[in-house]
């Protein structure tokens, strides 16, 4: 009985000392239910302590202690959300919010009329598909 008391607090301390050393990282933050449904709460974490909700509307501070976020004004006045790893954050008793990698921007269109002449077609094999009731 004792050994298995002493590994469950190793094993507790660890945890915590992992999680409290955890950074986490900054950015957007989408919440979702344990089925996968988004609640409606996502955030985003600035790297000067700060914290705003999606649309940009109502923003707090936010200070990270011994592996948890204290959300301060703002939206989520008062939560508190634990940090699981430098991606992933427990806000209650339910609800994880991740980490959303920036998505890249696409590379802007080129117009023909600003490029210059057209360059030559380059020479090789081509695919032609005709369809069966053009064929003769």
């Amino acid at each position: 009985m004792r050994i298995l008391f002493s590994v469950a607090v190793f094993s507790a301390a660890f945890a915590m000392a992992w999680s409290a050393s955890a950074e986490i990282r900054v950015g957007k933050y989408v919440c979702r239910t344990p089925a996968g449904h988004e609640t409606g709460s996502t955030f985003q974490l600035g790297a000067n302590g700060t914290y705003g909700d999606a649309g940009g509307n109502r923003s707090g501070s936010v200070v990270e202690t011994a592996g948890e976020l204290l959300f301060d004004g703002g939206e989520k006045d008062g939560s508190r959300g634990l940090i699981i790893s430098e991606t992933r954050i427990k806000v209650g008793k339910r609800i994880f919010c991740e980490w959303e990698q920036p998505k890249q921007e696409a590379a802007p269109v080129k117009n023909a009329a600003l490029e210059g002449p057209a360059q030559p077609e380059r020479s090789g094999a081509k695919l032609i598909v005709v369809k069966p009731e053009l064929r003769r």
